[in-house]
């Protein structure tokens, strides 16, 4: 791979963690996030509780798999770093 296709997937990388940051930050207040709470989520009959990171993680989860297949699909599937970190993230 060359230098500019890792620096690319890099700044996708990177704003994608800001992008799961900012939208956890916006639903409990961007203070919050550095302490050691743990929050909990109820969706429907599903009850979570976690940390700040664990559920950061898991927004930065769905979003990343979603761009990444996104452009996955867009490309055809010819980009291999793209597949690469689709694949670790599908894990």
């Amino acid at each position: 791979m060359t230098e500019k296709i890792v620096i690319k997937e890099i700044a996708w990388i990177i704003s994608i963690i800001a992008l799961a940051i900012a939208i956890f930050g916006s639903v409990v207040g961007f203070g919050e996030i550095l302490k050691n709470k743990t929050y909990d989520v109820q969706i429907f009959d599903t009850y979570t509780v976690g940390k700040a990171f664990d559920l950061t993680a898991i927004i930065f989860t769905s979003i990343a798999f979603v761009a990444y297949a996104l452009r996955g699909i867009i490309n055809k599937f010819r980009n291999k770093p793209v597949n690469i970190i689709l694949g670790i993230i599908s894990i």
